[in-house]
């Protein structure tokens, strides 16, 4: 009898695991699906059957992304036709109006496809003019402004009306968001980061010499030419280890970023900061501090963790999104605050939740990049004690904490998650990334899978039967 009970449970744990499998297959569909395909074609040369095709992820305002494009260049003028290109924007979030300039990219490519290379070049010349301190002191709408300038002289002054009015256009931010999703659901986690054929290259966030692509291509198309089978299948053997390869780097990634970060990611709610996996479900949410998404995701899943007590853990990433103000200074304050003093890590987290408006459009849009981050420590200090202060503003400066803000991102990155907030449960993602979660919801989906001893009995388990 006991055998057969266990049987059930195995049963009902099978269907769990199918049941959250579809959820992961379901949530790619959860992105919003854009018109055209998303990113800017090197001279408008389309990939085709004969070419190889690299797509490249790259941020105006990374310097790596800049070292890289002039070897990558030099590929593309000598392999001409052979070869096509497609670049993505991917706005970092730690780099200082990454996003602004990633925008600027669409808005000119609207414009005039011809003048986008044109653009980004520029970007990559001047970097120096829109990152670190020169901007620190600038609000965000003189930020813009500038911008808009720079990109005017760029493919033609006549185009600044136009390029100002692309910055109030919803069509060039939603853009712009659905280049940055298309990277995360890719993988994507650094700037610059390739892929050949569509498979990704190694070494993200590092650039390539022109020999490492002379590498990298001339194979390619060698092996259009073969003729001899035994070659072939000799070739065809070694790709198959770099596939294999390829793919076993996926799943190493997330262990390497680990390692970098010296401890593991994330805030425990409650708890002594151990999670036990044998007792409990785990949730991971990645969330925004001035997302009103993450914000409204939150009360339901406070009542369900109060709900389920010690048999549900919730461990929370904070996932700056580039296109929301002020996330990753937010996000960083997290990290300092959860360094000084963990017990006051949520409670600062709902504290930004409760008072978004203050740190987000309009009300910093006129605000220095230093005012902001002055804003935020006075806001953190205020709610975790006003003795902190100094130690929270020194947090700022600390490079420790903008390298465990970084791991954060890269983390959600590496898993495939593309807005917030976004949940995965016993390492499966939940349906609906980007959407918050009602209380009804959490239910449906705890509620099965939750395993005292007593689950054994039939009645638990007739919600699978």
């Amino acid at each position: 009898m006991e055998f057969l009970k266990i049987q059930n449970y195995n049963n009902t744990l099978m269907k769990s695991i199918v049941l959250l499998l579809l959820c992961a297959v379901y949530v790619n569909a959860q992105v919003t699906l854009p018109s055209r395909q998303d990113g800017f074609w090197y001279k408008n040369r389309i990939v085709n059957t004969e070419s190889i095709l690299i797509e490249a992820f790259f941020d105006p305002l990374c310097p790596d992304s800049r070292d890289s494009w002039p070897p990558l260049k030099l590929a593309l003028q000598h392999y001409g036709s052979r070869l096509s290109l497609v670049v993505h924007p991917f706005p970092l979030p730690y780099h200082d109006n990454a996003f602004i300039s990633s925008r600027a990219l669409h808005i000119s490519n609207q414009l005039n496809t011809s003048a986008t290379y044109r653009l980004l070049e520029s970007f990559f010349d001047h970097q120096g003019k829109f990152y670190g301190n020169a901007t620190f002191n600038l609000s965000r709408s003189s930020v813009v402004d500038k911008i808009a300038r720079f990109t005017s002289n760029s493919i033609g002054n006549s185009h600044y009306a136009a390029v100002k009015a692309g910055f109030t256009d919803p069509k060039t931010d939603h853009a712009t968001r659905i280049s940055f999703k298309y990277g995360c659901v890719k993988g994507i986690y650094g700037t610059p980061s390739f892929f050949v054929n569509g498979f990704p290259l190694p070494d993200d966030g590092s650039t390539l010499d022109y020999n490492a692509w002379r590498k990298i291509i001339h194979p390619f198309l060698w092996l259009y030419k073969i003729e001899n089978t035994n070659v072939m299948i000799e070739l065809l053997s070694t790709a198959t280890k770099m596939v294999k390869s390829i793919v076993f780097l996926n799943f190493i990634l997330i262990f390497i970023i680990s390692v970098n970060s010296q401890i593991p990611d994330g805030f425990l709610y409650g708890g002594d900061g151990i999670i036990d996996i044998t007792k409990s479900i785990v949730i991971e949410a990645f969330l925004d501090p001035v997302c009103p998404d993450s914000r409204d995701s939150w009360p339901p899943l406070k009542k369900a963790l109060h709900h389920y007590g010690s048999r549900v853990s919730l461990v929370v990433h904070t996932f700056p999104l580039p296109y929301h103000d002020n996330a990753f200074t937010t996000s960083r304050a997290l990290h300092i605050v959860n360094k000084l003093n963990s017990s006051a890590t949520f409670r600062l987290l709902e504290a930004f939740f409760d008072q978004q408006d203050k740190f987000y459009g309009q009300a910093t849009f006129d605000l220095s990049k230093a005012s902001a981050v002055d804003e935020v420590a006075k806001f953190t200090s205020n709610e975790i004690g006003n003795s902190n202060y100094a130690a929270v503003k020194a947090g700022f400066t600390d490079p420790k904490t903008d390298q465990a803000t970084r791991i954060s991102f890269k983390y959600g990155c590496v898993k495939g998650v593309y807005g917030a907030p976004f949940f995965f449960v016993n390492g499966f993602p939940l349906p609906d990334g980007g959407s918050p979660l009602d209380y009804k919801t959490w239910r449906d989906v705890l509620d099965p899978l939750i395993s005292p001893e007593e689950q054994l009995r039939t009645e638990n388990l007739n919600f699978f039967l």
